[in-house]
């Protein structure tokens, strides 16, 4: 499980903070007005609403019921015990932890609102702020409008969810599209708060724009958090906003950064194909989609190079059954990939280094009835250079995950190790621009998968 319920668009309180921009600080209940809004957003944005678009209030416990419906679909209860398992062994995760309950409780304490493509409703979640945040939490949903008025949200995210391959959930595009849809809502919301705040048109001026997308994209999680405290400090007062934002620190970064990042990093993203055609650029996004994040972190691999990922596959290993049964498989992508290394201690200038090359990759756990948990992690990068700087991170990475660890043989690009006690054995090799790792099995099981692996032939994108 690594992204919100499909169906749903989330305005979280970090898209209504953003350095500069003056709060009027008096908290209101009344609701703004859609009608002037809707007429002004559709000017930024060079789309037409086509009809009207409600909303309505909906109480904590009610989203709380919704969320975990719609979680269910994407993440079964049947299935999480090993989905978390394997994500744990991976190391995306650093502790164990209930990843369907801190979800849930991530998105109820972040969420200003949300848009329901299936109703074509948006629901306001908050209420104690004040009213020049209530009324860009309405103009962040109705972005959202106009994207599923003009562009059909639900069957966009419908296609992104078949992008996986048979059982494996293909997480990067899933992400990839969160970055494009929530990106350009974002986008817009600032357009318009500064158009309404402070009379200035920031597609007309760099500096601003600059200074609102740029620079906020190009912030840590810890910065933003810091940020926005000081920006709650100011208004003075306790609400849901400043409750929010002391409750950041405690959501695992598994979850928190590419929510984060889908909205911030999503608006740069949309920055840059502005500036490449206009909106005109933004529409067409729409219909030829970002295949990866990585396109979406680094826009010159989409609008200059295009640097589509390769599809890995693994083989079957039917020999496993009925011993080992595949509990989870998923494509991760770039950022997950960094979130690997960084929750394994590698430093983030490395491994933002580290993973700036991905091409393609792809993940599988494998449980026993004793719950013993095994994965595969299959890598491919655009060189042999970038391959050699994440098997080194990676390394670093494994030493972390297994403070035990026992080296049994190490030469150039080939690892053979001991994971720990009762935590199996492993072994690590860079073949060109491939990087794979077997975790968690015994020594002649771990060579004997990796064997197969390496027999499996790598088709190229171009």
């Amino acid at each position: 499980m690594s992204k919100t319920p499909k169906e749903i668009f989330l305005c979280l309180f970090l898209g209504l903070i953003f350095l500069g921009l003056p709060l009027n600080g008096q908290s209101s209940s009344e609701k703004p007005s859609l009608n002037p809004i809707k007429k002004e957003l559709a000017e930024i944005r060079k789309l037409e609403f086509k009809k009207n678009v409600p909303s309505k209030d909906q109480s904590k416990e009610d989203f709380k019921a919704f969320i975990s419906k719609e979680l269910e679909k994407s993440f079964p209860l049947d299935k999480r015990e090993g989905i978390q398992a394997g994500l744990l062994r991976l190391g995306v995760l650093k502790e164990k932890i209930d990843l369907g309950e801190e979800f849930v409780n991530a998105i109820l304490s972040q969420a200003a609102a949300y848009y329901d493509p299936q109703t074509g409703t948006f629901y306001y979640l908050i209420h104690d702020v004040p009213a020049d945040i209530l009324a860009a939490t309405a103009s962040h949903e109705l972005v959202h409008a106009l994207q599923d008025q003009n562009f059909d949200l639900k069957t966009l995210m419908d296609d992104a969810e078949k992008q996986g391959q048979g059982n494996v959930r293909n997480n990067d595009r899933i992400l990839a599209m969160r970055f494009l849809m929530e990106g350009d809502a974002t986008y817009v919301q600032n357009v318009w708060q500064m158009k309404k705040q402070m009379g200035i048109d920031i597609t007309q001026s760099q500096m601003y724009e600059e200074l609102l997308i740029s620079r906020v994209a190009n912030m840590s999680i810890k910065e933003l958090i810091q940020l926005m405290k000081m920006a709650s400090q100011m208004m003075g007062q306790e609400n849901d906003m400043s409750k929010a934002i002391s409750q950041m620190e405690n959501i695992p970064n598994y979850i928190l950064k590419p929510l984060v990042m889908a909205y911030n990093n999503g608006a740069y993203f949309i920055m840059q194909a502005r500036r490449q055609g206009g909106w005109k650029a933004v529409d067409r996004l729409y219909t030829s989609l970002p295949e990866s994040v990585e396109q979406c972190l680094n826009p010159p691999k989409y609008f200059v190079d295009k640097d589509r990922p390769t599809h890995l596959h693994l083989p079957t290993l039917n020999y496993l059954s009925p011993k080992w049964k595949m509990s989870d498989s998923a494509i991760h992508g770039q950022l997950y990939l960094n979130i690997l290394l960084t929750e394994q201690e590698v430093e983030q200038n490395e491994a933002n280094l580290a993973t700036d090359g991905w091409d393609g990759d792809i993940y599988r756990a494998y449980q026993n009835k004793n719950g013993d948990t095994f994965i595969i992690l299959a890598t491919i990068w655009d060189s042999e250079e970038d391959a050699k700087e994440f098997y080194a991170s990676y390394n670093k990475a494994l030493a972390n995950k297994y403070p035990q660890r026992e080296i049994k043989r190490n030469k150039e690009n080939q690892l053979i190790f001991s994971c720990g006690a009762s935590l199996g054995h492993g072994v690590m090799i860079r073949r060109g621009k491939e990087v794979y790792s077997v975790e968690g099995t015994s020594p002649q099981l771990s060579q004997k998968i990796m064997k197969d692996i390496l027999r499996e032939k790598v088709r190229l994108v171009k």
